[in-house]
């Protein structure tokens, strides 16, 4: 077991790796987004289909063009950073795992 439920600091940190996934996941939706409705301009943003960024850049490879709109960066970079969040948050509990686990 890593996570102590009684410590409140591996609560926290619980808490901060659920909320970072979260995060990585809106991104990631939101650059699909980006990427469809770029792509194929005529897109109904409000349907919901898995998958676009793989349908937009199957839809460009095609036309050689490439799809590096500001906001597409934009969602990205965000997606890397929440999922820095998560990995560091998860790293956290695993060095507070050890620190209390007998001759590791």
């Amino acid at each position: 077991m890593i996570v102590n439920e009684s410590d409140p600091m591996d609560a926290l940190l619980v808490r901060k790796a659920l909320i970072a996934a979260w995060r990585v996941d809106l991104a990631e939706q939101a650059l699909d987004m980006e990427l469809a409705t770029s792509a194929y301009p005529a897109v109904d943003i409000n349907k919901t289909h898995t998958g676009w960024a793989s349908d937009a850049e199957h839809g460009l490879s095609g036309g050689g063009s490439s799809v590096t709109t500001k906001g597409a960066r934009k969602k990205a970079y965000y997606a890397a950073r929440f999922r820095s969040e998560r990995d560091n948050a998860i790293r956290q509990l695993q060095k507070r795992y050890l620190s209390r686990t007998p001759g590791m």
